[in-house]
């Protein structure tokens, strides 16, 4: 038996270093995150320009006249951002060492609690993103837009849209891992380890039933945080005057603007977030 519990030990040792489960997440969040802005990001600039800009015909026409003018970097400006604050996709490690203990309706009241915290990390992020999503921008990089930011106000100019985010995050992040755990429970019927399909199929799903529903609060953030940095130059005041001038100017579909785009995105971008997430978490904890 002393020689067993030897070999074990050895048989341990000799695949490395021992990763605690909060890292693995952690790091398969991270990865899931980077996948999920890589496949994802044009058609954000696509729905961020037709959320807050009156010129676009459609989604083609914004996407050609994006590339047209600006090149085909121009679809992936501010990327930065989401490839930095990447580790946000970690969330659904806050229900524990294996999320699937839990019933879809705690993972919702879950998701929802940390994306009101998680807004925190998320208003600078997609701040800086949304302003280099601007046409005709001058900042090369998120880095000289947050110092043309804080010149211009302060460091809690970084926070423009705060609430508004806190607003979106709280049914977007809910819904997103309530409907990922459920779609993906039903699927797998209490396999190991789901198929790729069905990964990729729980990802996409959850994120329709997730823009569906946040999209308006999506459109009222990205407006505030596209207006003009300085304080004597902003159109909006906040939530609910931004909420009141898309309502008296387009009526319901203004909060819809650029929701095509955003269908095509979240489907791709939560398809391969999961699975980027899933089979890295895999991978680590086969290693163990």
């Amino acid at each position: 038996m002393a020689r067993d519990a030897e070999h074990h030990a050895l048989s341990r040792s000799e695949r490395g270093i021992i990763l605690p489960i909060a890292v693995i997440e952690i790091l398969s969040g991270s990865i899931g995150g980077i996948t999920q802005a890589l496949a994802s990001h044009p058609l954000d600039t696509i729905k961020v320009r037709m959320q807050t800009m009156g010129q676009y015909n459609g989604m083609l026409h914004c996407a050609s006249m994006t590339i047209r003018q600006e090149g085909v970097s121009g679809l992936f400006a501010g990327i930065q951002s989401p490839l930095l604050g990447s580790a946000r996709s970690v969330i659904s490690s806050i229900t524990g060492d294996d999320p699937r203990q839990l019933k879809p309706y705690q993972c919702l009241i879950a998701g929802a609690t940390v994306g009101a915290i998680a807004a925190i990390v998320d208003t600078p992020m997609e701040f800086l993103k949304c302003q280099m999503q601007i046409p005709g921008t001058t900042h090369k990089n998120i880095i000289e837009t947050g110092r043309h930011v804080v010149h211009s106000s302060n460091v809690f100019g970084l926070y423009r849209g705060f609430f508004a985010t806190v607003n979106r995050n709280i049914p977007a992040y809910g819904i997103y891992f309530g409907a990922y755990e459920s779609i993906r429970n039903r699927l797998s019927r209490g396999e190991a380890r789901a198929a790729t399909w069905k990964i990729l199929l729980s990802g996409g799903l959850a994120g329709l039933c997730c823009w569906t529903i946040a999209y308006p609060t999506d459109t009222i953030k990205s407006i505030i945080q596209t207006d003009h940095v300085s304080q004597g130059k902003k159109k909006y005041r906040g939530v609910i005057h931004a909420t009141s001038s898309i309502w008296k100017t387009s009526g319901v579909r203004g909060f819809y603007k650029g929701f095509l785009p955003c269908i095509y995105r979240s489907f791709i971008s939560n398809a391969v977030c999961f699975w980027g997430y899933e089979n890295s978490k895999h991978l680590l904890l086969s290693q163990q």
